[in-house]
């Protein structure tokens, strides 16, 4: 008896290191995917991009400040919320915006990805702004399961492009003028 109480208490002591050791390594990678997590939340409060999470059914799974302050809304009111219906509601010309034409759209729901320069979003107060953007898909395990959406504000992209543009035609417009008098010089001298 004494045997059999040795071998089952230097069986249960075994289990009970083995537990503690399960309980310890448990406890480090508790401790590091924490890390992680951290160190992943800290990118993504510190970018100056937009940045949301959208799955199948065109739902806001996340979003970082700076989607929030670019849009007006708080990341709360963003989350489980139709991103469609937040940003690209309209286009800028008031008129509804197309799901079916929508980019962002098509890469959450049929895995395309999308980016350009050309599309406005809408501010929770009725104001938009030029926007460039990135659409990913997210595929796991080969199964399309939404999308990433980065997208940056462009206003003053767009604002110095226009001036530029305009210094641009106005320079034309002098060159035009100076070659135009200096062709009347030339008569003018040629005359004398």
């Amino acid at each position: 008896l004494e045997e059999l109480v040795g071998e089952r208490t230097a069986e249960l002591t075994d289990v009970n290191a083995r537990l503690k050791q399960e309980v310890v390594d448990r406890t480090q990678a508790e401790k590091a995917l924490e890390r992680v997590t951290h160190r992943y939340e800290l990118i993504l409060e510190s970018t100056g991009e937009g940045i949301c999470g959208i799955n199948r059914q065109g739902m806001v799974t996340f979003a970082n400040p700076a989607a929030g302050r670019m849009l007006g809304y708080a990341i709360t009111e963003m989350v489980n919320s139709p991103g469609y219906s937040i940003w690209h509601r309209f286009q800028p010309e008031d008129k509804p915006h197309p799901l079916e034409a929508c980019p962002i759209y098509k890469g959450h729901s049929q895995g395309v990805l999308g980016r350009g320069d050309d599309e406005f979003f809408w501010r929770k107060d009725g104001g938009s702004f030029p926007t460039r953007y990135f659409s990913n898909p997210v595929w796991e395990n080969n199964e399309l399961v939404g999308s990433v959406l980065v997208f940056h504000d462009i206003t003053e992209h767009k604002r110095h492009e226009a001036e530029i543009a305009q210094r641009n035609a106005s320079l034309e417009i002098r060159n035009k003028v100076a070659a135009i008098l200096s062709q009347s010089l030339e008569i003018e001298l040629n005359l004398h």
